[in-house]
This record gives C-alpha cells, structure tokens and sequence, in this order.
C-alpha cells in the first residue's frame, strides 16, 4: 500500500504466526463440532455467536464512515489532445460530517481528478478537492460537498495493545470505486512502534513512516488511507503500507498511528494549514558495534550524527557546537532511544525553542542548548520520493489503443510488482481498442512476446515486425493474447 501500499522487502518464508493459531482454532470451533466437543472448555457456540455478531455490529456501524477513492489524471498524447487516465485508488475516513475526509497523501499525490464515493449504500460519486496535504507524514485532508455524513471516532495509541482485536475496511484493489461496496477484514496488532522508513523508500525521500501500528488484518493495494479499528469502533490508525513480496496481503500490513501528533497533523490540514515541522540539520544514524565500543555509548540508545545540514549557519546542531561523530543520547530531557525516536522527538517539538540535548563526545558526556529552525520547503522539494512524479520521466507509447510506459524501477515497488516481474506496465487500454476486446486491462504487466522477454517498446516493435500474420502477448499473471497484425 507507494503503491506505497506494496513495499517491495524480500520475503523470509510463510510461517504461520501464534496469532494466526488463533484464528485457525476459532474457525475449526464453528466448523468442526467434533473440535467443539473436544475444546469445550475454550469454545462454545454461544461465545462464537457473540464474536460473529459484535464482528457484524462493528462493521455496520462503522461502514457509513468509510470512504473510497479514484483518482484520474490528465495525460497528453503523443499525437496530440489531452486524455483523463485512470491514476490510483484508495480508502478514506470521515473526519467532519460536513465532508471533511482523511486519506494517504500518496493516494491523491499528482492527481487532476477526484472522486470520493461514500460507503452509506447511495452509490452516489462526489467531485472532491484537497484542502491540505503533508507529504511528511503521508496525510491529506480532502472535501467533498455533503452533510450529515457519519463521522469516525478517533481513538488513542495510548490505549492500543499488542494481540488486541483490529478491524481494517476499505477499497482494495479498486473493487468499491464505483459503488462504494467497501470490505472488512479482522486480525491483531502484531506490536507497536515499527519503523519502515529507511525500508520503503530511498535516501532522497523525506516521507517519514515511524512509530507505525503493525497488524495482521489484510492490508491490499486500495486500502492505503482506510481506517483501522478497535472493538469498539474506534480508529486506531490509517492504513498506510503493507509488505508483500507478491503484490498483495501476506499477512504484514502497516498503519499510521492515531497519536496526540496525528491529530495535530489532521486538525491543521482540515483547516488548511501547512504543517510546520522542526530542523536540527543533521543526518543520523545508529550507533553500531564500534560506535558502542569506542565512544562509550550504551548498545541500541543513541543517534550518531553522520553529517551536518550545510555549513555551520545553515545548522541549529552546529550552531550549537555539535559535531560529526557526536551521539545524541537526549533530547528535550527524554532518553534518545535510537535515530528514528530522535526524528520524531524534533518533528513534535515547537520551532524556535531551546532545547537541552546531551550527547557523548571522546567518551565524555556533554551538554548543549539547540534552537530548532523550521524545515524549509525548498528542502522538501528535493527530496523527490512519489511514483506520480516519476511518470513525468517514464517513456511512454500509445500502442493499438492501450497506453504503456516502460515503468521506471520506484514504479515498480509502488505498484507491488515483485522486482524480477518487469516488464511493459498498461496505463491504459481503452474500452473499445481490439486489445481490450481480447482481454488486455489496465495494470496489465506484458512480460513476453512470443515467448521473448520484452522490457522496452523497441523490443516490442521488433518482436512485431518479426511475427508474421499473428502473434501472442504473454502476460505475468499468466493470460495470453493472441493478436494478429
């Protein structure tokens, strides 16, 4: 879920985790009776009725608050016009009843169009427009124009614990863009507090995913920007990403937290405000090994300055006297448990304060007062991260009535394709091309050509030109199609 929804980490093995014992157990319960009768201190059909029906309830009071979104996106075509294509998919949330919604800033990113169809059984599609976005915290807000619309209750991460029961629903795989149909699906939180920032994008990228609620609940591409919930149908978090090495659910599915700094963040984007955020000017990182051994630091506490933002001027930390080399072991009076809690330590923390910070220098423990400066825009605009940015880049053809781009390798990941499926990716393939009349969608990934691997458009021309009368795309997800020249 880039797709940030299909973060593309290699994958370990299959191994059923002790929570998914549980599930296993509960479903052979309402199935087996014989595994009733064994189990019947631990199940019984009244408990599993009582579970099924809150199950039910939870998802019927809840269901009016979700949302699911489309975006299109206007492209030029090579010979000229302009053309609306299709551009992402999405979930979001009610968040005002007069038609404030919250979803994944990577959901809207780069979009001309968007349509947001509420999930209250009118199947009625409306007009939206971004009131705010923080491409920091991957949040927007957006409005469309209703009343009275069912608001979702936030919870509170303080009240969020490890093995407690989660519900996700949402849009996955675009399935509800048309009348609003949105699924449910249930598991855990598998633990608190993980970190997928230096796993989903590069070094050039300032999307700051930190202190994420792990769940089990499925997570597809579609369901970035739905809500989380608790039993008592609460949010809990924003579905944000998953990690798949297929392209789909397995199991490990990520969410942004609803924390004392979320709500901040989305009570100023619904207000139409920019989110502000503090500057130390360094680049961090943990301490390893011999960081530990020769600077004095406690093993797994700490952030390491790797280097300073510019020169002296341009950073508080060096300003302050700071250093390459130096290990923030506290901040503001709290422990710095490793780089990625001193990334959200300042992003929290009011631009313009003194801040006391103690750090380890030649195996001395120092003091230092630090003045945050505020994130400048201009630093945000280089750190390029969004696949709708990059598309600008990628070659693209309009061939027999389909659009196809030769995707470039962020692409890839953003669209949970496995890093060895490249191939040539279907923007599009309009309705009434002889392509889509044999079977070719959009998403499509054409993997060979009559038997030949093809990766860029000269390879498909050439491959073309070589068949004689007739020839066959083969795509990954296993379809051919014949088409004749």
């Amino acid at each position: 879920m880039p797709n940030v929804d299909s973060p593309n980490i290699p994958s370990t093995g299959h191994r059923l985790r002790p929570h998914r014992f549980a599930k296993l157990a509960i479903v052979a319960a309402l199935l087996c009776p014989a595994a009733l009768a064994m189990a019947d201190d631990l199940y019984s059909i009244p408990d599993m009725k009582k579970l099924e029906r809150t199950f039910e309830r939870i998802a019927e009071n809840v269901r009016p608050s979700v949302v699911s979104i489309s975006t299109r996106r206007l492209f030029e075509m090579r010979r000229g016009g302009e053309r609306m294509v299709p551009h992402s998919q999405g979930s979001g949330l009610v968040y005002r009843s007069n038609g404030y919604i919250i979803t994944n800033h990577h959901v809207i990113e780069g979009a001309d169009e968007i349509t947001v169809v509420v999930s209250d059984g009118s199947r009625r599609n409306y007009d939206a427009h971004v009131v705010q976005f923080d491409p920091r915290s991957d949040l927007a807000v957006l409005k469309i124009d209703a009343q009275n619309l069912r608001v979702a209750p936030l919870s509170d991460l303080s009240e969020v614990r490890m093995g407690q029961w989660v519900f996700t629903m949402g849009n996955p795989f675009g399935l509800a863009n048309d009348d609003g149909n949105t699924s449910v699906s249930f598991g855990t939180v598998g633990t608190m507090g993980r970190s997928l920032t230096g796993y989903i994008f590069s070094e050039n990228n300032d999307r700051y995913y930190g202190n994420l609620i792990q769940t089990d609940a499925s997570i597809n591409p579609g369901n970035s920007g739905g809500p989380l919930f608790d039993l008592e149908g609460r949010v809990v978090g924003v579905n944000t990403a998953m990690v798949s090495g297929s392209g789909v659910d397995e199991g490990l599915g990520f969410a942004i937290p609803i924390s004392s700094r979320t709500r901040r963040i989305i009570s100023e984007l619904a207000d139409g405000r920019v989110v502000r955020y503090g500057f130390l000017g360094v680049t961090i990182a943990d301490p390893d090994q011999s960081d530990v051994r020769n600077r004095s630091v406690l093993r797994g506490r700490g952030a390491l300055i790797r280097d300073l933002t510019g020169d002296a001027s341009a950073s508080p930390a060096a300003r302050a006297g700071l250093k390459v080399g130096d290990v923030i072991t506290e901040f503001d009076g709290q422990p710095v448990l490793d780089s990625d809690h001193l990334i959200r330590l300042v992003g929290e923390t009011p631009i313009g304060r003194d801040i006391d910070v103690v750090y380890i220098r030649n195996r001395q423990q120092l003091a230092a007062k630090v003045q945050l400066a505020e994130r400048v825009e201009t630093v945000l605009a280089r750190r390029s991260y969004g696949v709708p940015n990059e598309e600008y880049e990628m070659p693209k053809i309009e061939w027999r009535g389909a659009m196809l781009v030769e995707p470039t390798r962020s692409f890839i990941e953003a669209k949970g394709i496995s890093p060895g499926d490249s191939g040539i990716y279907v923007l599009e393939c309009t309705s009434d091309s002889k392509l889509h009349r044999s079977g070719l969608r959009n998403g499509d990934l054409i993997d060979r050509v009559d038997g030949k691997r093809v990766q860029t458009f000269r390879e498909l021309s050439q491959f073309e030109a070589e068949a004689s009368g007739k020839f066959t795309l083969e795509l990954r997800n296993g379809k051919k199609i014949t088409i004749r020249k």
